[in-house]
């Protein structure tokens, strides 16, 4: 597995930042399949509804908002942009690392996003951040009490959004 500081994530964080913190998956959460389907005419990735209800997460939580999608590996300014474009009106603070491992026979795979954003966590002061939610489509063990769960079908709802403003509102984090 690659060292948890050997990694750029362009984290706009400082090291005392102790506040709520997001973890942000896209496909599955800012789209969904029939949005997909409906856009794809249009080159357009990312629904603007959706977008809405990431801002009102971010608004009424005030949680730097750290890219964990596998969006990733465009870069954060590329992925920052076309967010911008369907309405976005904060910054993308960070993304969590792409960490890969390599079976025996030399084979790479990349880490479980729970690990990835575990290891950015870690990398990051871990204990000090006050609350965590991740939005998320897929299991991301061994953080999976920290996810609001979306589905590829709907994506982010008013009911996940909701609870991921509880979830960071609450504010007792603990790996």
């Amino acid at each position: 597995m690659m060292d948890q500081n050997s990694y750029s994530d362009n984290t706009n964080i400082s090291s005392d930042f102790i506040g709520p913190v997001l973890f942000l998956d896209i496909d599955g959460v800012l789209n969904d399949e029939t949005f997909l389907q409906r856009c794809k005419s249009l080159d357009q990735e990312i629904d603007p509804k959706k977008v809405s209800l990431l801002n009102h997460i971010i608004n009424k939580t005030g949680c730097r908002t750290i890219l964990s999608s596998s969006w990733r590996s465009q870069g954060l300014n590329e992925v920052q942009r076309k967010l911008e474009k369907v309405g976005f009106n904060h910054q993308l603070d960070g993304c969590t690392p792409l960490l890969e491992e390599r079976t025996p026979g030399g084979i790479f795979f990349a880490a479980r996003r729970g690990d990835e954003i575990g290891s950015w966590i870690y990398a990051h002061g871990g204990m000090q951040t006050k609350a965590v939610c991740i939005l998320d489509d897929e299991d991301v063990s061994p953080l999976e009490q920290h996810r609001v769960p979306c589905s590829f079908s709907k994506g982010l709802t008013d009911h996940e959004a909701n609870l991921a403003i509880k979830k960071l509102l609450r504010g007792n984090f603990a790996l």
